[in-house]
């Protein structure tokens, strides 16, 4: 509804003004600028709101070019309570960019709290609240210190709602493998209660999807990985990795024993497949006590 109010037609003006355009990548916003913006946020009722939500969106580009300004009327709402406080994060998730320390540190207690605390709130987006502790935990002062810490970022996974976390590790999928792997030891939860059906499934995709790293982060994942209470392992079997599976059965099947059920109807379709190559890949496999309970669960089928 934001989009087609005056103010929001108002604020997308101001945003696509020729001066804005100009500006070289140190330059400031002029004060003439900012007035304008002013009154526009200054507008009564859901109309100043409307407003708030196009200016939110832009929060990370405005904080380098007038951070008092973006702070006083942009980041106090964020902080505030309310329909501002709504509309402000609103635009904010639209597109959580952060480019500035001063600025990520601002925000990062709120967003914290929206995981950790305010756990009903309508407010949280989990997709801009993972790309904002993502980027966080990736970026790191010149002293190595990150913006976000192993701690924060534990609790945060701790709380947040399984899209979040699913999404978390996606993004860990195109990490380097160092942060990969200081990611999974340092960083992801050991909590019982983390360990959901699409978390395990999107842990085994992790490691099947880094071939040459595989050993490695089969043996970060395992600590962090066990049998789901509840529904199926939510995991795409990856009948394509064929050397994969050819090359490391050993981990294969080590993964596999450690988060498959014991009820094969909680089994990801086609991982009986995947057994099947791994005593191709190394015939003695066939007589561990691990494949033989397998195995075995999977002819009472």
């Amino acid at each position: 509804m934001s989009l087609g109010s005056a103010a929001g037609r108002l604020a997308q003006v101001l945003l696509g003004d020729p001066v804005v355009a100009r500006l070289g990548p140190e330059d400031i916003l002029p004060d003439a600028w900012l007035a304008k913006a002013e009154r526009v946020l200054s507008l009564p009722g859901d109309h100043g709101r409307f407003g708030l939500v196009h200016f939110a969106r832009h929060l990370g580009w405005l904080h380098n070019r007038a951070a008092a300004w973006s702070e006083r009327h942009i980041v106090s709402e964020m902080l505030g309570d309310g329909a501002s406080r709504d509309a402000a994060l609103a635009g904010f998730f639209s597109n959580p960019q952060v480019g500035d320390k001063q600025l990520y540190l601002l925000l990062k207690p709120l967003l914290i709290d929206l995981i950790t605390r305010d756990r009903e709130s309508p407010r949280r987006d989990p997709l801009a609240l993972g790309r904002f502790f993502v980027g966080g935990w990736l970026t790191h002062d010149d002293d190595g210190k990150r913006w976000l810490s192993d701690d924060e970022f534990r609790r945060v996974l701790t709380y947040a709602p399984d899209a979040l976390r699913s999404h978390v590790l996606w993004q860990v999928g195109w990490f380097e493998f160092s942060e990969k792997i200081a990611f999974l030891r340092r960083v992801w939860p050991l909590q019982l209660a983390v360990r959901t059906p699409t978390v395990v499934g999107r842990l085994c995709t992790l490691a099947f999807d880094d071939e040459r790293h595989f050993p490695e982060l089969v043996s970060a994942i395992l600590p962090l990985v066990s049998h789901s209470q509840i529904g199926r392992v939510a995991w795409q079997v990856p009948h394509d990795k064929i050397e994969t599976i050819t090359n490391y059965p050993d981990q294969i099947l080590e993964l596999l024993a450690v988060v498959l059920p014991d009820d094969v109807a909680r089994w990801p379709y086609g991982v009986n497949q995947i057994l099947e190559g791994v005593i191709k890949a190394k015939a003695a496999l066939v007589t561990d006590p691990r494949m033989i309970r397998l195995k075995g669960i999977w002819d009472r089928r």
